[in-house]
Parts: structure tokens; sequence; C-alpha cells
């Protein structure tokens, strides 16, 4: 090993080692944030938690483009899809007390739906090489960023009309999108003397938000700053090593810039936040897609997804079949558990252990 990679593969383990310490923050803050705004874990998860545990692939996919290394910024996206889908598996061993997918609200299948549409459309993307852009952006960014939007907007609805009462639970219950008719409830005589209900201390909740929310950027700040750094020696380990930045961007960068993904769901797993775990995966997800059009504005060379090695539609694709994978798992709902981990936790980890050789060959 040369002393410029030693170099390199130290910087990269430190880097890794401050976002795992800047994961574990977040999932505390955003567990505390969901309780005290009783927004709900699903879309704390999905939005916020997500969208602050991504901004290494944030970092790391803009720099990419902006030293014109399409391959590591489209990688890093596709291949942080794949190993955040691995770490339900994770958190199903975590969770230990059956297949995790039975206690998820239903809002998860509406993201994995997302997930599955948006990953078909990258594919795509890189497989017809559209040429056009606007404003410095692909038009096939640009349409996977609407999508994201849409999405968004969707879960906020659903996360929304569940704390109201009006999505359902179980198989025949109300249509998603329709409010649910007030029951008339019988009057009753009030108390005698009744006692008056003590005054909430507004100031004291609105010091614990606002700690909370220093927490949540602090911790949002150092893991962002850490990835910077993986950007860069991850493309020097590349050159070093001859992997190859196909690889490089979809399994050892994706793994690292996935780790406060694994560490926040790991984390709210043992806390009981089960939703918030599957919404921060899931969200991240989605997330990650929407990456792609401020790394294809920093790349300035043409639309990004038209410029990387068709071997990214393979990373794709296989995003797509563990997404799919998942949204039988959340639908179904199968009691089976091998090895204290769900049938279908076990099916996408073979999956991605495919995807990485499949990958390892290119």
């Amino acid at each position: 090993m040369t002393p410029d990679l030693t170099l390199s593969v130290i910087a990269f383990v430190l880097a890794a080692l401050v976002i795992l310490a800047g994961g574990l923050t977040l999932a505390r803050a955003a567990r505390d944030i969901a309780r005290q705004t009783r927004v709900g874990e699903l879309w704390i998860g999905s939005v916020l938690l997500a969208g602050a545990t991504s901004l290494p692939e944030v970092a790391t996919s803009i720099f990419a483009g902006s030293l014109k290394l399409p391959d590591i910024a489209v990688g890093n996206v596709f291949g942080s899809n794949i190993y955040n889908l691995t770490i339900l598996a994770l958190a199903d061993l975590v969770h230990g007390r059956g297949p995790l997918a039975i206690q998820l609200s239903e809002g998860h299948v509406l993201a994995g739906a997302f997930g599955m549409v948006l990953a078909a459309m990258a594919a795509l993307a890189v497989l017809i090489r559209q040429p056009w852009s606007i404003g410095g952006i692909g038009l096939d960014s640009l349409a996977i960023l609407a999508t994201y939007a849409i999405a968004t907007a969707m879960l906020a609805r659903f996360a929304r009309q569940q704390a109201e009462g009006g999505v359902p639970t179980a198989p025949g219950g109300p249509v998603v999108g329709t409010r649910p008719r007030p029951v008339p409830v019988p009057a009753r005589s009030p108390a005698p003397n009744p006692r008056p209900a003590p005054a909430p201390d507004l100031s004291a909740d609105s010091r614990a938000m606002g700690r909370l929310a220093i927490r949540f950027a602090l911790a949002t700040l150092l893991v962002l700053g850490a990835s910077l750094v993986l950007g860069v020696t991850a493309d020097r380990i590349a050159a070093e090593t001859g992997l190859g930045r196909t690889f490089v961007g979809s399994i050892l960068v994706a793994a690292s810039t996935s780790l406060p993904e694994t560490v926040a769901s790991v984390a709210a797993v043992r806390a009981g936040a089960v939703d918030l775990a599957v919404g921060n995966i899931l969200g991240s997800n989605l997330f990650n897609m929407a990456i792609l059009a401020p790394a294809d504005l920093a790349y300035r060379q043409g639309p990004i997804l038209s410029a990387v090695s068709p071997a990214h539609a393979i990373t794709a694709l296989f995003g797509l079949l563990m997404s799919g994978i998942a949204v039988v798992g959340l639908y179904y709902r199968s009691g089976r558990a091998y090895l204290r981990v769900g049938v279908d936790a076990l099916v996408i980890v073979g999956v991605y252990l495919l995807a990485t050789a499949v990958l390892l060959g290119r």
C-alpha cells in the first residue's frame, strides 16, 4: 500500500466515524422532535430525518459532479439506495420481536412505491441518454425532482390524515383522501365543581424545541462536513486501487455515506420508534434521487445521467427490485421470521449481495 493510499484510507475511515456519531445524534433528536410536535414518526422519518441523514450523499454527489466525476456522483446515489434497503434487515434483527413489517404504518407502502417509480425513471434515463437541459439541469433529472416533490406532498397529506384518524388501518376501511364522518357523541352533564385544567407551559415547550432544533442542526453540520472528505478520498482510492469508479461509487462511497441512515435507523428501533426508523430508510431513498438535480447542475457538461456508464442502470434496476420486495413485505405483513428476521428482509440482503457481485465484475 502506497503512502498516498494509506492516508486516503485513514481519512476515509475517520470521516466515516464522524458521520457515525452525527447519525446517532440525529436519530435521538428526530425522535424527540416527533414526540414534541406530534407530527408523527412517519413524516419526521421520511422527510426531516431522511433529508438530514442524506446530506453526505448530497455533498459527495455535488462535489463529484463539480470535479467532472459523473460515475462517482450517480453511483453514490444509486448505490446508497440499494445499501439503505439492506438496513431494513439490520433494523429487523435489532428489533428481535418478530418481523418488523407487521408493526409499521401503511404510509411506508406509499414511500416504497414512489421509490420504485424513481428508480425506474433513473434507469431509463441512463439507458436513453436524452441530450436536453433546462438551466443546466437535464430534463430527466428535473422529472425525477418533480416526482420527488409529489411524493413528499402525498406523504405529508397521508401523515396529516393519519393523525386525524382518516387513514384506514385495515383493508376495507375508508379510502385515503377522504375525511371521516364525525360521529355524534352524547352530551354529558358536567361534573360538580370541576377543577380548572392547568395552563400548559408554552415557554418551556418553546425552549425544549429550540434546544432540539439546535442539536439537530449541529449534528447535521457535523455529518455534512465529514461527507466532504469522503468524496475526495473515495476518488483517490479508486485511482490507487484500480477498482474503477463505478464500483467505488456504487459500493464503497455509497455504504459510507449511508452510515447516518444505518445508525439513525438502528437507534430509532432500539428506542421503539419503528416508524421513524423505516421512514428514514425509505425516505432517504426518495431524497437521494432528488440529489441528481443539483449534481447535474454542478456537472456542467450536459445531462449527468447521459454521461455515466450504462452499468449504473443495473444498480438502479437492482434498487427497483429491492424496493418492490420491501413493498410486498410491507403490504403482505407476514408473521414468519427466520434467524429473527422477516423473510422479505432476508431476500433483500440476498439481492444486495448479488448486486455487489455483479458490479464488482464491471
